[in-house]
């Protein structure tokens, strides 16, 4: 059975989509695509890791709104939950 090469963890995510977007900034071409392609790519990326950097690491006190949408067994969206607040007390490991 073959393999996803897609990491499945978000923090090595943020690793093989950086290395990703270096070898397509580097040589854009070779991959049959334009500077401006690569450039969007860079700009995506770092906004992606930016925003991983703010969610893994929260300050502590902060307020952080959570909300959920329930899906059927076909993947169909349901209701909104109640958005909920809570402030948070200490940072949490991610899973394995």
């Amino acid at each position: 059975m073959s393999r996803d090469w897609i990491a499945t963890k978000e923090s090595e995510l943020v690793t093989q989509s950086a290395e990703f977007s270096a070898k397509i900034s580097a040589s854009p071409s070779t991959y049959g695509l334009v500077a401006a392609d690569a450039t969007a790519l860079a700009t995506d990326q770092n906004a992606y890791a930016l925003s991983y950097g703010l969610s893994a690491d929260p300050a502590t006190g902060t307020r952080v709104w959570i909300v959920a949408r329930w899906c059927n067994n076909r993947g169909e969206p349901g209701p909104v939950a109640t958005p909920v607040s809570a402030v948070i007390i200490s940072a949490v490991a991610e899973a394995a």
